[in-house]
């Protein structure tokens, strides 16, 4: 099988702690998205009186898109065709104390308080109001949280599934402002779940938007920190984004493809948790929309003729390509049939001079022949559907007549030709090999 270069490619990298999606079919304009598993709270996080109730083993998760280099990023949204959508079975942990709707506001001087690091709100790269989130494996630059960082040594849980821990790498890299210009909030208000005296477990509009600017963040590879999501629960998400390509096209970037209008591109990858199926185009059970492969892909495609009415009918085929079929003896669609069908002169040539009965058609194994005429010997072939000679027999004639019995039970199913070649004239018919 030839390789493909898949348009989808899905990995787990850190772990279990982050989930990467490539997603090079958004007309180039969205690289990546990444999940990753930023925190697990534990007993001692759960236990501080101040910030609110975060419950033990609470999950802080980050949620990152990549666009193209020269790209801007300009809006997030949800509309009735594409409803902006982040969910989860348990409540959003918001912090009461010191929590913003946006990343941005977090104030930079209170991450070593309670549990606002843990906070959930949505934004555009800023995770402070002067830090970029960027993933903790690409963080070089040491952790201003948790641990001796924090004021009560809270944010210091070890287990594996968080991959690199805080107190080694927070995901923050230094900026001088982090607030995107001119930023405008229509339709639904996300602070009704994501706000500091609000519980929610559920952020669904379909009149959502924030935009600003269009804007890129060079320093971090133009890779946006989009949420931070905190819960005990299942999460799900349904994003969409406006992003500037590099020529200033706008293209929006969208979670479903049900409804897609001019300026819009589907991305599996802006639906979490990702929908997977089988992602070789090269087999028949192709799913274009599948985000990551589950191992689904079974039966490669074999391209060719499966019509059993062409002389080059192919039982193997499960993908019919019409243009390659011969149908003698006039119907090859300018295809050569010396070519596609060699030693096949027609289905039933007249000029014989002796009668000829074959059957059973179809046969499951045993083929009886009955040739009377004036006939001193014929040489018999059964011929494949790709022109080859698979069987070849003289048969000789008593008294004019010829009665014999083939058994091809040993021929895979499919059609073949029986012809039969006296000195003066040939023969041909169609017989159908079938268990």
């Amino acid at each position: 099988m030839k390789e493909f270069n898949r348009i989808f490619q899905f990995g787990l990298l850190s772990a279990l702690s982050v989930f990467f999606f490539n997603s090079a079919s958004s007309q180039g304009v969205l690289e990546n998205v990444t999940v990753e598993t930023y925190y697990i709270s534990n007993a001692d996080d759960a236990a501080t009186t101040v910030g609110g109730t975060l419950d033990e083993g609470s999950v802080t998760y980050r949620v990152f898109i990549t666009i193209c280099e020269g790209c801007n990023l300009r809006a997030m949204y949800g509309s009735v065709n594409h409803p902006f959508s982040i969910t989860s079975t348990e409540l959003f942990f918001n912090n009461t104390d010191r929590g913003k709707t946006w990343g941005y506001d977090i104030q930079d001087n209170r991450l070593d308080e309670n549990t606002v690091a843990l906070d959930s709100w949505l934004g555009f790269g800023g995770a402070t109001d002067e830090h970029w989130g960027v993933l903790k494996s690409m963080d070089d630059n040491g952790s201003i949280i948790g641990g001796a960082n924090h004021e009560d040594g809270l944010l210091v849980n070890n287990a594996s599934a968080i991959g690199i821990l805080l107190p080694e790498a927070d995901g923050l890299l230094p900026a001088s402002a982090t607030a995107p210009s001119n930023f405008f909030q229509s339709g639904t208000d996300p602070s009704a779940v994501f706000g500091i005296e609000t519980i929610g477990n559920a952020f669904e509009s379909t009149t959502f938007r924030a935009q600003f600017d269009p804007m890129n963040i060079p320093e971090t590879g133009n890779t946006f920190l989009v949420a931070q999501l905190t819960t005990k629960g299942d999460l799900t998400f349904d994003l969409n984004f406006e992003i500037e390509n590099a020529n200033g096209q706008l293209v929006k970037v969208v979670s479903s493809d049900e409804i897609l209008e001019a300026d819009e591109v589907f991305s599996a990858f802006l639906s979490y948790p990702l929908s997977c199926g089988c992602t070789d185009p090269y087999y028949l059970e192709f799913d274009a929309t599948a985000a990551c492969d589950d191992g689904s892909c079974v039966t490669e495609i074999v391209y060719g003729c499966s019509d059993p009415e062409a002389c080059n009918y192919d039982p193997d085929v499960n993908f019919n390509v019409p243009q390659l079929c011969c149908i003698l003896p006039d119907n090859c669609v300018g295809l050569d049939s010396d070519v596609l069908c060699p030693g096949i002169v027609g289905i039933e040539d007249v000029t014989t001079n002796f009668s000829v009965n074959i059957y059973p058609n179809p046969t499951n194994g045993l083929l009886n022949l009955e040739l009377e005429g004036n006939l001193t010997s014929v040489d018999l072939r059964i011929i494949g559907m790709r022109g080859e000679i698979i069987v070849q027999r003289n048969l000789q004639a008593s008294n004019g007549q010829i009665f014999d019995q083939l058994d091809i039970s040993g021929l895979a199913n499919g059609f073949y030709t029986v012809q039969l070649i006296a000195p003066t004239s040939v023969w041909n018919t169609r017989i159908l090999k079938s268990e």
